[in-house]
């Protein structure tokens, strides 16, 4: 039976309850088994490590044996993030580091036949991210590029 809520329990009372109910589960998680109980390891610096076969131990890596071509939602390597074609290709010099590589600047390249100096980036001349024909793009400075769309921001240095 629940007690009173203006009750106020003395510290000699509260210290015997505190006694009483140690070791057992609160009354919100009676019957309640966390997933990963049992598949990890807990170590002195503070994080947990899954057992090696566990279902845990994949959690946030690859899986090589589903991966990439292999896996049933493979679109063949080509995606879009932030308005941008990306074509996977970790061999490429401008790859990031999970492969992918920005579509305009392989099809600047193409379009050139040369890879694209440091310095230059390419300039979608009609500003629409995605595309990414041969003639809607051209080779450009970082800093001709930054002047191109925000023009008012450089007008007075001229």
């Amino acid at each position: 039976m629940p007690r009173p809520k203006g009750l106020k329990l003395s510290d000699e009372t509260k210290k015997k309850m505190s006694i009483a109910h140690k070791g057992r589960p609160a009354p919100w998680n009676i019957g309640h088994i966390p997933w990963n109980k049992g598949l990890h390891i807990r170590l002195n610096t503070g994080r947990t490590h899954f057992k090696k076969g566990s279902k845990g131990f994949w959690l946030g890596k690859k899986r090589p044996e589903i991966s990439g071509s292999k896996h049933g939602m493979w679109k063949g390597g080509r995606v879009k993030r932030h308005g941008y074609w990306y074509i996977l290709m970790p061999e490429h010099s401008r790859a990031h580091k999970n492969g992918y590589v920005k579509e305009c600047y392989l099809v600047l390249e193409k379009k050139l036949g040369h890879s694209l100096l440091l310095n230059e980036f390419p300039h979608h001349i009609n500003s629409i991210k995605d595309d990414d024909r041969p003639k809607n793009l051209e080779p450009t400075t970082r800093s001709k590029h930054i002047k191109t769309h925000n023009p008012l921001q450089y007008r007075w240095r001229q």
